[in-house]
């Protein structure tokens, strides 16, 4: 699996609520983009609001969590490396880009391509 990770703080000047509103918004048009370059899931995932994580982050001497996580998943990097330099790919990455400008500090997000290695799975868990 390869996976696009998108690592996400919000503007400054938005209160928590409002970044979450956004980011709903935000995961609509993704997971449409998502579906029309060959996907297999998406996911979004929002920072809890518990002291935990400010404990978390003083302990290890880190910096704070991001205010969400998105994870675009597909099952090869063929995939993604084809449609990568296609003009309708890059358009569909520019809306996406302008819908992020409404909520994201990109300058302190991280966006990144990862190799998922799964190391425990559901399946174990379950036992099915």
């Amino acid at each position: 699996m390869v996976k696009l990770i998108q690592c996400i703080r919000k503007q400054p000047q938005l209160g928590v609520d409002e970044f979450r509103a956004a980011w709903e918004i935000y995961g609509e048009s993704l997971r449409a983009v998502a579906i029309e370059l060959g996907a297999v899931r998406v996911t979004l995932s929002t920072t809890l609001e518990t002291p935990l994580n400010d404990a978390l982050a003083a302990a290890r001497g880190s910096a704070r969590a991001f205010d969400g996580v998105a994870e675009i998943v597909w099952p090869s990097g063929a995939a993604v490396l084809a449609d990568a330099s296609l003009p309708a790919t890059r358009e569909r990455i520019a809306r996406l880009r302008a819908l992020q400008e409404e909520f994201a500090d990109p300058g302190r997000s991280a966006f990144f391509f990862v190799h998922e290695q799964e190391l425990l799975g559901e399946d174990e868990i379950t036992g099915t």
